[in-house]
């Protein structure tokens, strides 16, 4: 799952309809389609940025990588995202 940040501020759902919204934990907050339940993005309680999956907005070709979570489990057919590599 690839995820984009945004500030609050700066985001607003623009799509036909509203996504639900439900608790994945007492202090996260994640929406999804409320019509086939795809996952669109998180945030937790207090913080100032949302994570939007990239699945989810309109164009997402501009978006650059610049890090990825658990490491440890990228699947091996999974390219290094180019920025997250050691200089060499």
């Amino acid at each position: 799952m690839a995820w984009v940040g945004f500030r609050r501020t700066a985001f607003s759902w623009t799509g036909p309809g509203t996504p639900r919204s439900y608790r994945s934990w007492p202090t996260m907050e994640r929406w999804s389609c409320p019509v086939c339940s795809t996952p669109l993005g998180a945030a937790a309680d207090g913080e100032e940025y949302l994570g939007i999956c990239v699945s989810a907005l309109d164009d997402g070709s501009g978006i650059i990588p610049v890090g990825y979570s658990f490491r440890h489990n990228t699947p091996a057919w999974l390219p290094p995202v180019p920025s997250t590599l050691s200089p060499s």
